[in-house]
């Protein structure tokens, strides 16, 4: 079983998505769509389906080349997925194990070799 992540640019990677699903013990399968990834024919043996955002437009095919076969996914979804891995409460105190990072602790690879910013004045 795995869960399947829809990636639509570059920069917008499933960071702390992904942690987690990692965390619960979930296989992910990354489409990046952007680079040309062909989308599932459907959703067998999928136990969640995670569509990321992006600066295209809901309403509109220009380009959104995938909205289509993306949309027929998530119609699809409620019946084919079957999420059968429990996912723990979000909870904070000694009882709650949270992944190892974060969005707030990942740095993306293109700004590990990046210059500091500086703040403004």
């Amino acid at each position: 079983m795995s869960v399947v992540v829809v990636q639509h640019v570059p920069g917008e990677a499933p960071y702390a998505i992904a942690t987690a699903l990692e965390w619960a013990g979930l296989r992910t399968r990354l489409c990046r769509v952007w680079e040309g990834d062909p989308l599932p024919d459907g959703l067998s043996g999928v136990e969640a389906l995670v569509v990321m955002g992006g600066p295209m437009s809901a309403y509109s095919d220009n380009g959104f080349p995938t909205r289509d076969a993306e949309l027929a996914l998530l119609r699809a979804a409620p019946a084919a997925v079957t999420c059968q891995t429990p996912v723990p409460p979000c909870r904070s105190g000694p009882a709650s194990q949270p992944p190892t990072a974060s969005w707030r602790s990942f740095t993306p690879p293109a700004a590990r070799n990046a210059p500091p910013a500086t703040a403004a004045r």
